[in-house]
């Protein structure tokens, strides 16, 4: 009997310690930045933006996400279709990522190596809470989405809508003859560009 109570505080303790802590976060974070970041200052980013968006879609045998100006639709779609809060984490993610370029690799994103900015990226994903678990879609909701998630959503949205994108990184077909609904693909066959 004792051990049941035992175990119900601490599983109490534990749940109020992790509410005080997301809403912690959360009146600190709306308390001191109310939309602070001016979407204007992504103009100024754009080789930046262009740099990450081709660490996350190289050029190789297809063209790259810089090819494809991929850059221009991320800063399109920050300033005008998506909320305050997920532009704050975005440009605040990109603050994060410019410190732990100087702290771990003695310079700016723009000045590491391929290598180096793939490491980069790798650890802002390792960092981000895993998506699916219940901690993962509280965070979404009371903070918005990652600073990693939003960049890589934003630039494969971005590469496969893109004309250059569509037409040589992926499989399109301009005028289809006819419709075929199950197409078994070849090995090696690019994906398809129309769903």
């Amino acid at each position: 009997m004792v051990r049941r109570e035992a175990l119900k505080k601490l599983l109490l303790l534990l749940v109020g310690l992790c509410c005080f802590i997301f809403l912690f976060r959360y009146y600190k974070k709306a308390k001191s930045k109310k939309n602070v970041y001016n979407t204007a200052l992504l103009q100024e980013k754009e080789a930046y933006l262009a740099a990450l968006a081709e660490t996350v879609i190289p050029h190789s045998d297809s063209p790259g996400a810089s090819a494809a100006e991929v850059h221009l639709f991320i800063i399109h779609r920050l300033q005008y279709c998506t909320p305050a809060q997920e532009v704050d984490a975005f440009m605040e993610g990109l603050n994060d990522l410019e410190d732990h370029c100087h702290k771990n690799y003695g310079g700016s994103f723009l000045k590491c190596t391929v290598r180096e900015r793939e490491q980069a990226l790798t650890y802002f994903e390792e960092k981000a809470f895993t998506p699916g678990t219940l901690l993962f879609k509280i965070r979404n909701k009371l903070f918005g989405r990652t600073f990693i998630d939003l960049l890589k959503s934003l630039v494969i949205w971005g590469y496969c809508t893109s004309a250059l994108g569509a037409k040589e990184g992926l499989v399109y077909d301009d005028i289809p003859v006819k419709y075929v609904a199950c197409t078994p693909m070849r090995p090696g066959q690019r994906s398809w560009a129309t769903k």
